[in-house]
């Protein structure tokens, strides 16, 4: 046991090496002394109002290292004299037990701001305990007294309410539960119950617990808050108003530059969708995104502007380049990332069209899908094709068009721009008779 002692001794420095380093000063020292309770199976007479083991004095004290105004460890000693009488055995079992238990304050774990001076704290922990065992059976009284000694693990579970007295000393009330892996402190083999139950000890304690070094340093972590123990950036700003706000001056002077940038795009993006705005070469596409300047009188043009050359509609309907020019352009309909779904914007757009169809018999259309830059050709052509198809659908399943009318064609991807570009999913309406 001695062993056990001194290692647990010499390893608690080091629990030192958990935490930050810090202006506050961590370690408290306790001393304690009260009462205790045997829950063994030596069971106390009913008609007697107080365990006998309640009138005898235990006593201990603990060493904590606080890691934050939360967390800590701990190594406690306490003495326990275990005492208990039936008409079979009386026995005396003083024990001594130490453990190493991690610590909380669960004021400050809910409260992290809280500066009460009352605190509610709990333990946990393991540890090792020798006791002997001083009974006398089957006379409780007069047969000879026999010592055995033994030695177990616990397990201490403990619960405080504490008061900050001072910012060096604090006084509080503590009530411990211990569990043991031993069914035999009353010492007579027949009170061993193996596999059935093990012991237990209750006690209450009163306490004074001085905090080193709280008056030299800023303060303990015990009487801080969670917020001087790690600082907000607000409060990380103030230490070092100078430097943060040139550092403020810098990052605005950015966020404005990039502003005005995205600002630059927006407007030149409005133009490009412009519906209005100058036609030198008068194919009905604003300069602002025509990309073909200068366009012969009456020839057909896509949305940017370029001549349309379309074989497939020219072999079937055996028509002339000057014919094409009767060709109109409809509304887009535009597609979600990576969807075939249509919206209702997207179902105005096609009853637009059919309407257009329906009131011309001889009127053939090529539904163009298109797809934005994300992802590979193969998988954006396939994608824009049943765009197509879908918007193709629709059209015959709800307006009744017929499908030798409509030509669905899926285009792939639009280069540029080379990122999400909602524009850039849709399916375009291009006329023909």
């Amino acid at each position: 046991m001695r062993k056990f002692y001194v290692l647990l001794i010499a390893a608690f420095p080091f629990l030192s090496g958990f935490s930050q380093a810090s202006d506050f000063s961590i370690w408290s020292i306790t001393g304690e002394v009260g009462f205790c309770i045997f829950d063994g199976d030596v069971t106390q007479s009913r008609m007697q109002l107080l365990p006998q083991s309640i009138t005898d004095v235990s006593y201990g004290g603990t060493v904590e290292y606080a890691i934050s105004p939360i967390w800590g460890v701990a190594l406690d000693f306490y003495h326990f004299p275990l005492s208990g009488r039936n008409p079979d055995i009386s026995f005396y079992a003083p024990l001594n037990t130490m453990d190493i238990n991690a610590t909380i304050n669960f004021t400050k774990l809910i409260l992290p701001r809280s500066r009460s001076k009352f605190s509610i704290l709990g333990a946990i922990g393991i540890g090792y305990a020798a006791y002997t065992s001083n009974f006398r059976t089957p006379d409780p009284d007069n047969s000879p007294l026999v010592s055995l000694p033994g030695r177990a693990l616990s397990i201490p579970v403990t619960f405080s309410l504490e008061y900050n007295i001072s910012k060096s000393y604090a006084i509080g009330g503590k009530i411990h539960y211990r569990a043991y892996n031993k069914d035999n402190m009353e010492g007579d083999q027949k009170y061993n119950f193996k596999g059935v139950t093990n012991d237990y000890i209750g006690s209450g304690m009163m306490y004074l617990r001085y905090k080193f070094n709280s008056l030299k340093k800023k303060d303990h972590r015990r009487n801080i808050d969670m917020d001087q123990f790690d600082p907000p950036c607000c409060a990380q700003i103030d230490e070092n108003k100078d430097k943060t706000d040139a550092k403020l001056d810098s990052i605005m002077r950015l966020l404005q530059n990039q502003l005005a940038v995205q600002n630059n795009k927006i407007d030149s993006l409005t133009n490009i969708l412009a519906e209005n705005g100058p036609d030198n070469d008068e194919d009905g596409v604003p300069n602002a995104r025509d990309r073909e300047p200068i366009t012969p009188l009456n020839t057909p043009v896509d949305f940017w502007g370029k001549t349309i050359i379309n074989p497939q509609l020219v072999e079937k309907q055996t028509v002339r380049l000057d014919t094409l020019a009767q060709m109109d352009y409809m509304p887009v309909v535009l597609f979600d990332f990576d969807k075939t779904e249509l919206d209702d914007d997207a179902l105005e757009a096609i009853r637009k069209v059919s309407a257009k169809m329906k009131a011309d018999k001889n009127l053939l259309v090529e539904v163009r899908g298109f797809c934005d830059f994300m992802g590979n050709r193969a998988y954006n052509e396939n994608l824009s094709q049943r765009r197509a198809n879908r918007v193709k659908a629709e059209m015959i399943k709800v307006w009744g068009i017929a499908g030798d009318r409509i030509i669905a064609n899926g285009k792939g991807k639009v280069v540029k721009p080379e990122t999400k570009y909602r524009p850039n999913r849709r399916c375009e309406f291009f006329f023909s008779k």
